[in-house]
């Protein structure tokens, strides 16, 4: 088991029905100790929580994004340290990053 790559046979040998189930039942620790920080937005101060979800590559949203990600479409899901989210995605990643690999349709 790599603790830090799911693959699809993990996946559908898990009770888990969507991405943040998956992640719940077969790698808790990727959503432990996960930090709030306020960012300014113009006069408004907005919450940023913990990592980025990416699907194929693409910014899909925060941890929640992955509550309307059906694991039947998930070939893998692979977590990124901080370090390594920013280096391949940039700025921002002080939490890490999530990335959810689907087959091309």
């Amino acid at each position: 088991m790599d603790a830090d790559w799911i693959d699809a046979e993990e996946i559908r040998a898990s009770s888990a029905r969507s991405g943040i189930e998956v992640l719940r039942e077969l790698r808790p620790q990727w959503l432990r100790a996960r930090r709030t920080d306020l960012v300014h937005q113009g006069d408004d101060k907005v919450e940023a929580h913990g990592e980025r979800v990416y699907l194929n590559g693409s910014l899909l949203g925060g941890l929640e994004a992955l509550d309307h990600v059906s694991i039947d479409v998930i070939t893998g899901i692979r977590f990124f340290d901080a370090a390594a989210a920013t280096l391949r995605w940039g700025a921002g990643h002080a939490d890490g990053a999530i990335l959810l690999t689907t087959a091309a349709r």
